[in-house]
């Protein structure tokens, strides 16, 4: 067979292509969607970035500030301030102990801060009247004074300490560790990066995270010339979100890279490409397997009906390797291949049979006509000596023989009849004076055919279940005539009858409703044969003869 032209593999070829549009067009469809999900997860990692730093630098911007106006508003603070820069450690000390030294003391309030506050490293103070500035650490909680304020790796925030209706005279500083800021941001850049920038007012970079050297370079030359940028200039390449916070005092840019965003949705579309092709591979090995194994099994049919085709008809299919509908549909060919040997061995015994009777019927038409002429030598030899009655006998009995024996099926409602009459003349001639009988026909009716001997058993009944020769007044009639388009046979006898009972069983059986149990098979010969030739047209009741006896209705409709 041509495994190329064979339609198993056709379709395999079909739903192969089908599988891999199919799964490719999915791979593409979802690395899309989740291509869009991560770029709006980008958009909302920017922006939760944003919010969280701009809540932690406006918490501790407000510290900050509340610092810078406790020295602006209290005179007992700005007075401990100055006198802390104009006098020696004794002598502040000194200053404070009488001048209340929780309420003049600064240092008090600076102390609050830090250790209530985990996050913040130092606070530290300048003034103008004054090259020191005090600080406040880990060192020193009550502060010390130093020369100059050292950021280090720190995030610091400052604060403008200006008393109502005076002129600035310095700043307060916030130093706050780095390390939960970045701790914070790192949590939220677990897919991508987020690049945060803080910015003062004053155009100088106070925070980064970025680990982007090129990205921190382009916006520290920008600070540095003193080039006004807007944060939309970078949002061909990077998701942006920007905010002014602390009355607009720093400005927060958020950005992250949209080329790592691409990659991971590059990456994640070559995983679900590299998935969908095994996916596939698998399929379809799956596939031409099962496709194989269909295929093996109706080439194996084929080649079975081919070989029953060329006449090989004891071949059979093997169930072996056969499985679900393929091995339904070997045993039924199994099985019609042995019916039809069957049929094919019945009709060719048939056959030999139909042969043997026909030779049987041309060997047998030799005794009939020798039976005629010897009859008609028996008739003529009665006639000669007078005989008269004896010679209708042997006449009579003649034509029943040459009925009986002949090859016709079927027979006219005339010749029918008229071969009843000689029948029953048979009986009469035995029985002369107690024996009646009437035969009746409509002219009409004459040539119109019914099985042969469809009437002879049920009058052969009535000569052997229903008649009484003890009386001399035994009568049998056949009525044929037609009522309306339908042809209307009656057999009427004035014998024995039948109980009520027996009526029923007998009518039951002849309408479907129950098997024939009657010890009489005339009855179910005639009811077969005339169902077979008339099917629905035709019927039989049989009821009780009033005065006695049976009365046989056969309805024909006709054609």
């Amino acid at each position: 067979m041509n495994i190329k032209g064979n339609l198993m593999y056709r379709l395999l070829k079909i739903y192969s292509i089908a599988l891999i549009v199919i799964i490719t067009l999915f791979s593409f469809g979802i690395s899309m969607i989740v291509n869009q999900e991560k770029s709006n997860r980008a958009e909302r990692l920017s922006q939760n970035g944003l919010t969280r730093m701009s809540y932690f630098v406006e918490e501790k911007q407000a510290k900050v500030d509340d610092l810078a106006n406790s020295i602006a508003r209290s005179e007992q603070y700005y007075q401990g301030l100055t006198s802390y820069f104009s006098m020696n450690d004794s002598e502040f000390l000194a200053y404070t102990l009488k001048n209340n030294y929780v309420i003049s003391n600064f240092t008090n309030y600076i102390e609050q801060i830090t250790l209530t506050d985990k996050d913040v490293e130092f606070i530290a103070i300048d003034t103008q009247f004054s090259k020191e500035r005090y600080l406040s650490d880990a060192k020193s909680l009550y502060g010390r004074k130093v020369k100059t304020i050292e950021k280090g790796n720190t995030l610091m925030l400052d604060s403008t300490i200006k008393p109502a209706g005076w002129n600035f005279i310095g700043n307060a500083y916030l130093g706050i560790n780095r390390i939960p800021i970045d701790d914070m941001l790192d949590q939220l850049s677990v897919e991508f990066d987020t690049n945060i920038f803080l910015i003062s007012d004053r155009g100088q970079m106070v925070y980064t995270n970025t680990k982007n050297k090129e990205l921190e370079q382009n916006i520290t030359e920008k600070l540095k010339k003193g080039v006004s940028f807007s944060s939309e200039s970078f949002s061909n390449r990077y998701f942006v979100q920007e905010a002014q916070i602390t009355n607009k005092q720093y400005r927060l840019i958020s950005l992250v890279d949209k080329k790592e965003v691409s990659k991971n949705s590059r990456l994640f579309f070559l995983l679900m490409t590299l998935a969908s092709l095994l996916i596939s591979v698998v399929l379809l090995l799956l596939l031409y397997r099962l496709f194989n194994g269909y295929v093996f099994q109706i080439n194996d049919i084929l080649k079975t009906i081919k070989d029953v085709s060329e006449g090989k008809r004891n071949v059979r299919i093997s169930q072996e390797d056969k499985k679900s509908e393929l091995l339904d549909i070997t045993i039924g060919i199994n099985q019609m291949l042995e019916s039809l040997n069957t049929f094919i061995r019945e009709n060719y015994e048939l056959e030999l049979r139909q042969k043997e009777a026909e030779f049987s019927a041309l060997q047998a038409q030799i005794n009939p006509h020798f039976m005629y002429n010897t009859l008609e030598y028996i008739r003529m030899s009665a006639l000669s000596e007078g005989m008269e009655d004896l010679s209708e006998v042997v006449f009579a009995f003649a034509s029943i023989l040459r009925n009986n024996i002949s090859q016709s099926k079927v027979i006219t409602l005339e010749n029918e009849l008229k071969f009843l009459e000689q029948y029953v003349y048979l009986y009469q001639m035995r029985y002369p004076k107690n024996i009646g009988y009437s035969f009746k026909i409509e002219e009409k009716l004459k040539k119109q055919e019914i099985p042969k001997f469809s009437l002879q058993p049920l009058i052969e009944n009535y000569f052997a279940h229903g008649v009484d020769f003890r009386r001399i007044n035994n009568a049998i009639s056949v009525n044929v005539y037609q009522h309306n388009e339908t042809i209307m046979i009656e057999i009427k006898d004035n014998g024995k009858g039948m109980t009520s009972d027996k009526l029923t069983e007998i009518n039951d059986y002849l309408v479907g409703k129950r098997e024939f149990t009657s010890e009489s098979i005339g009855i179910k010969n005639v009811n077969e044969r005339l169902k077979i030739i008339f099917d629905d047209k035709y019927r039989m009741l049989f009821k009780e003869t009033k005065g006695g006896g049976v009365t046989i209705l056969i309805s024909i409709e006709l054609k």
